[in-house]
């Protein structure tokens, strides 16, 4: 998938990079995670991280139609992303930047 083909908003906030997946990916360490009344989830088939205005970062976890599934909050972008490889070893290499 192009970044041409990612969405350009996920909850309503800018994607900076996400992780589209055909596969549904496994999901670790589900700690500090709100889903929206779906109660506990396992797996995610994408994820987007997107910006607030004050500098934070959301990370969504999406069904195949960028729904969201659940979110987790990051002070920074660096922050996010660290979080995001040690939930999922290698999940770095497989964002896409968005641009913007």
């Amino acid at each position: 998938m192009n970044a041409e083909d990612l969405p350009r908003k996920v909850g309503g906030l800018p994607v900076l990079a996400a992780c589209p997946s055909t596969d549904y990916l496994p999901l670790s360490g589900i700690d500090g995670m709100r889903g929206p009344g779906r109660g506990d989830f396992r797996a995610f088939h994408c994820l987007a991280v997107c910006a607030e205005d004050d500098g934070s970062v959301f990370v969504f976890y999406c069904a195949a139609d960028w729904q969201t599934i659940a979110d987790d909050w990051y002070p920074t972008l660096e922050d996010a992303l660290h979080s995001l490889e040690k939930r999922h070893p290698g999940i770095g290499a497989t964002l896409v930047r968005v641009p913007g």
